[in-house]
């Protein structure tokens, strides 16, 4: 008489079983992490990017002068205002009302000809977002006085 087969599997087969679905479920996890931190930080940029363009659009449709560019970007910090030919300046209001346009960073004059260079500040450019990566933009503005 024969014996009959017996069928199942050996503890090493369940093993090596359970291996390679733990490493399949730890791949797509990986996978699946990564790209919930490039959409996340994908769509951060895009949020920001957004707001940036609102500040711009807000600041083009709204100034007409210089006291509505100081006021419009008094106490924003994510605005950098850059007098063209000038360099970056900061705005104050004077005691009598007037605004103060201050030379405050980077110097920008020693690119144009000393028969170029500006006698009246009228246009300026504005760069409107530093803290998230990939979503700054600027933008140039003309204020006629």
């Amino acid at each position: 008489m024969m014996k009959p087969k017996k069928a199942g599997f050996s503890i090493v087969e369940v093993l090596i079983s359970m291996l390679i679905i733990s490493m399949i479920g730890i791949g797509i996890t990986f996978l699946l992490n990564s790209y919930y931190k490039t959409t996340y930080s994908r769509d951060l940029q895009l949020k920001e990017a957004i707001n940036n363009m609102n500040t711009i659009e807000q600041i083009k449709a709204n100034v007409n002068s210089i006291e509505d560019l100081y006021n419009l970007t008094n106490n924003n910090d994510n605005i950098r205002i850059i007098a063209v030919g000038i360099g970056e300046v900061s705005l104050s209001k004077k005691a009598n009302g007037d605004i103060a346009i201050t030379k405050s960073g980077l110097d920008e004059s020693y690119v144009f000809n000393d028969k170029l260079k500006i006698n009246h500040i009228e246009i300026f450019r504005l760069e409107v977002g530093n803290v998230t990566p990939n979503s700054s933009l600027s933008s140039i503005i003309l204020i006629r006085r």
